[in-house]
């Protein structure tokens, strides 16, 4: 995924077109590798993070670094106006803590689907915890049969598997799992404060375009996890312009 440095160009394309667990303790690495512009693969082999990986693609990283992932106690969070939520995997700590990537990666994470029994099976969030807030975003493939989900992060940090309340059609869900197939969701959106910022001036604006104000309100609405569906009904628009307008920002 393409980086997005200059917000205002963003916003105009637009138009146009969490626990940094600083922790001191010393836990055993469960996998570490050195990696560089060239991008590559940090991989778990065993353990109760078996099949965990990152994927670092060319260009993400300006120069050599070792990147290491350990197991990480992470807390309880209870969102406000959401049902409180649960791990839905052991939590890890990808360091660098802090580090950016210039490109986004994609990590692949296990989860428990034991653990969200109550809500929809492929119900489930990568969390990243920072600075003891918590940050959901939607995997973009939940395979529920292997029990593994995948995401795409720009932050190293510490992330665990989360169980949301129930927002995935369960029909199509279950036509998915008897085909076998991952369940295929809407691309995740991360924003930066400065870029959040901006668009709730787009979205606040009251000489800014209609056409604009829309746009600004899908990116903030999507990058709060919500799907395609929910966005359109909230703001009366088709659920086709919301996946637009999603996937152009995402790129």
């Amino acid at each position: 995924m393409a980086d997005r440095p200059v917000v205002a160009c963003c916003i105009l394309c637009l138009a146009a077109a969490a626990c940094d667990s600083g922790s001191s303790r010393r836990e055993p690495v469960l996998a570490s590798a050195t990696l560089g512009p060239a991008g590559g693969e940090l991989v778990v082999a065993g353990g109760t993070l078996e099949g965990w990986r990152l994927e670092v693609p060319p260009g993400a990283l300006a120069a050599p670094t070792e990147l290491r992932v350990y197991a990480a106690d992470l807390p309880l969070i209870v969102e406000t106006g959401v049902v409180p939520t649960v791990a839905a995997s052991s939590g890890f700590r990808i360091e660098p803590i802090g580090l950016e990537l210039a490109v986004r990666a994609t990590l692949r994470a296990p989860f428990l689907p034991a653990r969200i029994e109550g809500t929809a099976p492929g119900n489930v969030r990568l969390r990243q915890v920072r600075s003891g807030n918590a940050i959901d975003q939607v995997p973009t493939a939940v395979d529920i049969a292997t029990g593994h989900i995948d995401g795409q992060v720009r932050f190293l940090g510490s992330y665990c598997s989360a169980r949301e309340i129930a927002v995935i059609d369960q029909k199509a869900l279950r036509s998915e799992v008897s085909r076998g197939q991952p369940m295929r969701v809407a691309v995740a959106i991360e924003l930066t404060d400065q870029e959040r910022a901006t668009l709730d001036g787009y979205a606040r604006g009251r000489s800014t375009p209609a056409r604009l104000v829309l746009r600004a309100k899908i990116v903030l609405q999507a990058a709060k996890g919500r799907q395609n569906k929910e966005i359109a009904e909230d703001l009366g628009t088709l659920q086709k312009t919301v996946g637009l307008w999603r996937n152009r920002f995402a790129k």
